[in-house]
Parts: structure tokens; C-alpha cells; sequence
């Protein structure tokens, strides 16, 4: 699936110190009125991975999850940078930062 060229939304993930909101944009298939397929599974907000069926009716909020897609999406993030032995490698090497997996669940 090509999701470079899928329409994205933006998605709430939370809200700054401020009281901003921050978003994260994905990838989705529209499947009614703000009602979407997420394509890929979002890098920041939560409780959603590809193939949910997400609605996303009030803007500043958590989406609600309509369907499940029947994967589960998980980050993983190292305590060190093997390339860069130092205090401030998260500032520096991004490519050790984080890896986020989506693996497919059997439906029950």
C-alpha cells in the first residue's frame, strides 16, 4: 500500500505544557464521515495501529476506535546509542531513537 501518496489526518496526541495541542499525521483510507482506516500505525499517538477503523468527530481529542484491524503496535526505544557512547545521544543520533513495529494479531 502505497500510504506516501494516501490522504493523511491529523490525529491528537496530547497537549504541550501550554495547553497547545500537538498532533501526528497518518496515513488513511477514508471510510465514511469522520470515520477512516488507519494505514500505517501512528509513531506518537496511542491506543490505535494499522487497520483500526478510527473516528475522529472532535478535533482536540483522543480518536475513538470503532474496529479494531486486528494488529498491535508497539515502540521500542534503546537506553544507549552503541555509535555514540554519550549523555546526549537522543539529541544526536535519531536513527537509534526509537523503532515502532506493528505485528498482526490472529482475529478471535
Amino acid at each position: 500500500m502505497d500510504c506516501q501518496h494516501s490522504p493523511h489526518i491529523r490525529v491528537f496526541v496530547d497537549r504541550k505544557k501550554n495547553g497547545e495541542p500537538v498532533f501526528e499525521s497518518v496515513p488513511v483510507r477514508e471510510v465514511g464521515e469522520h470515520t477512516y482506516e488507519l494505514l500505517s500505525s501512528p509513531g506518537l499517538a496511542l491506543n490505535m495501529a494499522r487497520g483500526d477503523i478510527i473516528c475522529t468527530a472532535i478535533p482536540d481529542q483522543h480518536v475513538e476506535v470503532v474496529r479494531r484491524g486486528g494488529n498491535f503496535a508497539f515502540m521500542s526505544t534503546p537506553t544507549s546509542c552503541p555509535r555514540m557512547p554519550s549523555t546526549r545521544w537522543k539529541a544526536r543520533c535519531r536513527r537509534c531513537w526509537a523503532a515502532r513495529w506493528t505485528v498482526a494479531t490472529k482475529a478471535t
